[in-house]
């Protein structure tokens, strides 16, 4: 009698391992982001040595950037080109309210410092 409950208590261990290696496994595979996609408004934080200055109402026209692109800054509702900014790093953030938004970092001409495009209703998106 002992034998039978001893392979029993073995069974259930074994099936407790098998699930909890499967749950560590699942929750542990790590998406590498290519990139981010929004819809809605954004505006355009420009930082140098000597200034920083907010474009309100800018628009990237895809709407879609991805890490080590070069993407052209533009006045929204207009032709007029602010910037290039070339993408390095993506940060995602949810406000209180619940709003999803993303800070898209990147170089842009004749500044060391990075600057960073703010777009609301960011998705990051993966290979």
């Amino acid at each position: 009698m002992k034998t039978l409950g001893t392979i029993a208590l073995l069974k259930i261990k074994i099936r407790l391992l098998i699930v909890v290696a499967f749950l560590v496994s699942s929750c542990s595979e790590y998406k590498d982001v290519k990139g981010a996609t929004w819809s809605g408004s954004s505006d355009f934080m420009e930082i140098s040595s000597d200034k920083m200055k907010m474009h309100y109402g800018t628009s990237i026209p895809s709407n879609k950037v991805f890490i080590g692109g070069l993407f052209e800054v533009l006045q929204a509702g207009t032709n007029k080109h602010l910037t290039k900014l070339k993408v390095t790093e993506i940060e995602f953030e949810e406000r209180m309210d619940g709003l999803k938004y993303c800070r898209i970092w990147g170089s842009i001409k004749g500044s060391d410092i990075p600057s960073y495009f703010l777009a609301n209703n960011c998705e990051p998106f993966y290979n």
